[in-house]
């Protein structure tokens, strides 16, 4: 088990939590969420703000494709697969 704690030690870091989270707490009422929204008008991105996000995503699904095909793959032959794959030997001829 952890040891206990010296008072001196426990007693400050209640009174920094207190100082941290008790006064957010009474800093006054918050707005709601649907207030910020009635109040914050709709601005659409521009057509080349939008050309722009697009370019770049196309970019990035290119990019992922290639890696995805120039990955090395990692299939191992196993059992009827591998024999298939072995050169015969000249003594089984």
């Amino acid at each position: 088990m952890a040891p206990e704690m010296p008072r001196e030690q426990d007693h400050s870091i209640k009174a920094r939590k207190h100082e941290l989270f008790e006064k957010q707490t009474a800093s006054g009422p918050r707005r709601p969420f649907t207030e910020y929204l009635e109040q914050t008008p709709p601005a659409p991105l521009s057509q080349a703000q939008k050309a722009l996000l697009w370019t770049i995503g196309v970019m990035v699904l290119l990019v992922f494709f290639i890696a995805m095909l120039t990955m090395p793959s990692h299939h191992h032959h196993t059992g009827a697969d591998a024999q298939k794959t072995q050169p015969q030997s000249a003594t089984s001829k």
